[in-house]
């Protein structure tokens, strides 16, 4: 059976990258403007503002002549790349290997931003730059422009490997003088889903005077059933087909009907008492490990009151009261739009003001582009807010290693001009000794020889 999965991307950012010379050049008259996607890896500094110098990758022409970076170029010092004047950026071609590659090749290369020019001619805006699992070694944020756009800077940069551009780009997002909304969209057949909320958590304590969040699951809807006027009897579905996840693990551990009860059991109980969901998620992740033990593993967690008026929900959320799994049911229904009006395409995912986050899911980052859309920024944000450093424990290593280098080097020099002085005057005294012992002995033959005479 193929399952629906529908979704509208909206992008994240409100601003454009501004890319121009350092100095007016012919083949470079003009200033660009471009519109770009946001990778959904690496750390993106949300409310923040980057500068850097534009290059194309330093790369061998025999080895990388489309300039795809699918390799790491090797280090030239030589080059104006790798000169330590500023933050450098680099530009690529999309193609021939994962986005993910591309980022870590330039962020192992130093370089602060990775700008990838599509190979097509399409609106870049609705193209989605996924992780294919390598994106959590990205600490740089990467963004996709368009081919127009990019094939006029890498013409001009193409040119030389000493040439560069300046570019400028802020990560904005819907700014808000009141409450912000944040959504979360889960999915509890992911064990990430369970991470972030566990991470989250104790920021979630922080900021929930001044965010509205709310928390939503996936459901997926099964492609051919509507045709069978939503009849259709299938194991990972309910409702005939209208909401469906996939089978956890094959049909020994459970059903994707399965997950879809227990989705619907955690959201009546986030709408009972949001408390006891964030302790019953913590219990879940630790006690629930298979879906067809789910309603035993509930039963363990709640009281007497708590089962019934969850009961109640689930069972008020079923528009067919006789055969309620076989009809409508309004949460799933909900959730169903989410799935697509978010934005959110992986689970679990994040919408900040009905735009999409983009970026690595860490409670730290998800923290810093929460606080990113206040337009007065709250305490809790002041407090502990940030600083966009990519690599930062990284650079600081190097700093340190360098100072240790020289230090070392400064007492190897003070060492050895020691070493020399002490020798220098061990052979000037021992010089001075055998031209005073000289000298004695002239004085003692000539003394003699006046005796003798």
């Amino acid at each position: 059976m193929t399952f629906c999965v529908l979704f509208i991307i909206l992008g994240v950012t409100l601003a454009k990258l501004k890319v121009q010379s350092p100095i007016k050049m012919e083949d470079f008259p003009d200033i660009v403007y471009a519109e770009y996607s946001v990778a959904n890896f690496g750390h993106i500094p949300y409310g923040k503002r980057m500068a850097g110098q534009l290059f194309a990758p330093p790369v061998d022409p025999e080895k990388d002549k489309t300039l795809k970076l699918c390799e790491q170029a090797p280090y030239n010092m030589n080059l104006q790349f790798y000169s330590p004047a500023s933050e450098k950026w680099l530009i690529v071609r999309r193609g021939d290997c994962p986005f993910t590659r591309k980022a870590i090749n330039a962020q192992n290369m130093k370089a602060k931003l990775l700008i990838i020019v599509d190979n097509r001619d399409e609106k870049v805006e609705s193209i989605m730059m996924a992780d294919d699992g390598n994106g959590y070694q990205i600490d740089i944020p990467s963004i996709l422009i368009s081919k127009i756009d990019g094939e006029k800077l890498l013409q001009f940069l193409e040119k030389s490997t000493s040439r560069y551009l300046i570019g400028t780009i802020e990560f904005k997002l819907s700014q808000t003088s009141n409450k912000t909304n944040v959504l979360f969209g889960l999915n509890i057949e992911n064990k990430d889903t369970f991470k972030l909320i566990n991470e989250f958590r104790p920021m979630y304590l922080e900021l929930q005077e001044h965010i509205n969040f709310q928390i939503f699951y996936e459901v997926l809807r099964c492609l051919s059933c509507e045709a069978n006027n939503w009849k259709t009897e299938n194991q990972d579905c309910l409702g005939g087909g209208r909401y469906c996840q996939f089978d956890p693990n094959g049909i020994a551990f459970g059903t994707g009907s399965d997950v879809l009860r227990e989705q619907l059991r955690q959201s009546c109980i986030w709408q009972y008492n949001t408390e006891r969901w964030w302790s019953y998620m913590n219990y879940f992740t630790k006690k629930c490990t298979k879906a067809n033990e789910y309603d035993q593993c509930f039963t363990y967690f709640a009281t007497p009151e708590e089962k019934a008026a969850i009961e109640k929900c689930i069972q008020d959320s079923y528009l067919n009261q006789l055969e309620p799994e076989k009809g409508e049911n309004t949460i799933l229904e909900q959730y169903f739009k989410l799935r697509y009006q978010s934005g959110i395409i992986f689970y679990p995912g994040v919408s900040i003001n009905s735009l999409a986050y983009r970026g690595n899911i860490e409670a730290e980052e998800i923290k810093e582009a929460i606080c990113a859309s206040f337009i007065e920024m709250p305490d809790a944000c002041a407090e502990k807010l940030v600083i966009y450093e990519p690599n930062s424990e990284i650079e600081n290593s190097y700093f340190w290693l360098i100072v240790v280098v020289i230090t070392i080097s400064v007492l190897f020099i003070l060492f050895i001009v020691f070493i020399y002085r002490r020798q220098m005057n061990q052979s000037m005294q021992k010089n001075i000794r055998e031209q005073v012992s000289q000298q004695v002995n002239n004085y003692v033959r000539f003394y003699e020889s006046r005796s003798e005479k």
